[in-house]
């Protein structure tokens, strides 16, 4: 009876042990097969798990922990957008350029009229520079300063009216074109608003001195119509860059009173020349 006993209570503590060794089995099944799930679905924020559906907070923990993990590959894979650095600030761009042109002069008030006083357009050379300033790659601020000389028509081979020394000093505001812009290539337009003087050399007037020609009157115009003269202007122009290689277009308008007691009253000088130079630009 005793044998039989004991046989009984060796097989149900056989059987007890059994079913707890099963128990513990099962878990850590479910957790191999969690951890087998793609990491995809592990990731993805808001879904529900077979629980219910997730709480506010775990949600939150989960966007959180999505956005670390987006942050860490795109450091790995990007090493030099992190950190952040500020973009340079103070003077970062500066242009010198050399320009020929054409400029024409219309000259109200003087007492000749021909021979290249009253009007007399002729080619131009130049020489312009530009500082500009700020951390804006598309859109900068600055001054534009220009000197430019003109003797009328053919450089004043066969004399001139008025030989014109003029220098604009003037506000500019520069743009960049993206969608016509690359890496190795800028377009740039650009407005100019300021002052403008000069110096206008009154001559003997263009063309042969005979007696038909009012040479009296040309020798004293040569005498006393010398004038110094303040204005204006306002331009525009449009460039190409190329590294440090400028190429530019250019279209100005000026508007110049005499200064002093002469016989002059003023001086409408439109103008437009090819820029060629070097550009530095420390945003690109």
């Amino acid at each position: 009876m005793r044998d039989f006993t004991a046989r009984w209570v060796c097989a149900a503590c056989a059987l007890w042990a059994f079913m707890g060794s099963a128990r513990a089995q099962a878990p850590a099944e479910e957790r191999l097969a969690g951890a087998e799930t793609p990491a995809a679905e592990a990731e993805t924020p808001g879904a529900e798990s077979p629980e219910g559906p997730a709480t506010p907070a775990e949600a939150r923990h989960a966007d959180a922990a999505v956005e670390v993990q987006h942050a860490i590959l795109l450091q790995e894979v990007h090493p030099a957008v992190l950190p952040y650095e500020r973009p340079p600030s103070g003077l970062t761009a500066f242009e010198l350029t050399a320009g020929l042109g054409v400029l024409g002069r219309a000259t109200s008030g003087t007492p000749l009229v021909g021979h290249g006083y009253d009007a007399s357009p002729g080619p131009l050379v130049d020489v312009t520079t530009r500082w500009l300033f700020g951390s804006n790659r598309y859109l900068r601020f600055g001054l534009h300063a220009r000197a430019l000389h003109q003797r009328g028509r053919g450089f004043g081979r066969q004399g001139f009216g008025f030989a014109s020394t003029v220098g604009d000093l003037a506000l500019t505001a520069r743009t960049m074109f993206p969608c016509m812009s690359s890496p190795k290539r800028q377009v740039w337009f650009a407005l100019n608003l300021g002052l403008s003087g000069g110096y206008h050399d009154a001559g003997t007037g263009r063309g042969p001195m005979t007696e038909n020609t009012d040479p009296n009157a040309r020798r004293a115009a040569a005498e006393t119509l010398d004038h110094g003269a303040l204005g204006y202007v306002v331009g525009v122009d449009l460039s190409l860059q190329f590294g440090a290689l400028l190429v530019g277009l250019s279209a100005d308008v000026r508007q110049h009173f005499a200064l002093g007691a002469v016989d002059v009253r003023s001086h409408f000088l439109p103008s437009a020349a090819l820029r060629v130079g070097y550009a530095f630009n420390r945003l690109r």
